[in-house]
C-alpha cells in the first residue's frame, strides 16, 4: 500500500464458456463511448453507453458491421509483455469465415483500406454474454491515445476434398498499452447500430 494500490480478483462460482458468439467491426471515428471517472478501486471503469458522434449517422454508414464467423471458431487473445517500465498488450482476433467468393475479396479489401487509412474497431460478444470493446477512439467525447487494429495475416483456403475448407481464416491484430474494456450497457444498446444486410 505504501508503493501501489493492490486489488483482489475473484469471480462468482459457476460455469464459464469460451469463444466468440458475435463479432462486429466499426469505424472508430463514428462512435463515442461513455465511461465513469476512475477511482482508487477501479482504475479503468467499463463503458456504460455508446452513441454516434456528431455528423455520424446510420444512413451514412455509421454502423456495427457483423462478421459471420463459423460456429465455435472465434478466438480473442490479448498477450501482455513488459520491457523496463513499458507494458505492451498484443491483440489478435481470429475466426473462420465461409466461401471463397468475390464478396469475400471485397470484404477483405474493405478491411485492408480501413487498416491503412483509418482503423478497425471491434465489438466482441463472448459466449457468456460479456461485451468487449477493442480499438475505440472516442471516450466521453474526447480522443484517447491511438489504439490501432489492422487486418493482418488472413488466409483464403479452397481445399482439394469435397469436405475440405472453402473459406478463409480471418486475422485482425493490434498493440495497445492495456487490456480490453467491457461494455456494460447491454446487447440491446447495440441493436440500433447493427447493420442488417
Amino acid at each position: 500500500m505504501l508503493s501501489f494500490q493492490g486489488q483482489s480478483y475473484k469471480t462468482p462460482c459457476g460455469t464459464l464458456s469460451g469463444g466468440i458468439a458475435e463479432l462486429y467491426w466499426f469505424d472508430p471515428e463514428d462512435f463515442n463511448f461513455t465511461q465513469a471517472a476512475p477511482s482508487p478501486a477501479l482504475i479503468l471503469p467499463p463503458y456504460t453507453a455508446i452513441e454516434q458522434r456528431e455528423g455520424a449517422t446510420t444512413a451514412a454508414g455509421a454502423k456495427l458491421f457483423p462478421i459471420d464467423l463459423e460456429d465455435q471458431t472465434g478466438k480473442f487473445v490479448v498477450k501482455q509483455t513488459i520491457n523496463g517500465r513499458s507494458t505492451k498488450w498484443e491483440y489478435e482476433t481470429t475466426g473462420e469465415i465461409a466461401k471463397v467468393s468475390n464478396g469475400l475479396t471485397n470484404f477483405f479489401a474493405r478491411l485492408d483500406a480501413a487498416s491503412v487509412c483509418s482503423n478497425i474497431g471491434l465489438v466482441i460478444i463472448d459466449n457468456t454474454g460479456t461485451i468487449h470493446i477493442v480499438a475505440e477512439k472516442y471516450v466521453n467525447d474526447l480522443a484517447i491515445s491511438k489504439f490501432r487494429m489492422k487486418h493482418d495475416g488472413s488466409e483464403i483456403h479452397l481445399e482439394e476434398a469435397f469436405d475440405g475448407k472453402n473459406g478463409a481464416a480471418l486475422s485482425l491484430k493490434g498493440v495497445y498499452s492495456r487490456g480490453p474494456l467491457e461494455f456494460t450497457g447491454g446487447r440491446a444498446a447495440l441493436e440500433a447500430f447493427i447493420d442488417k444486410p
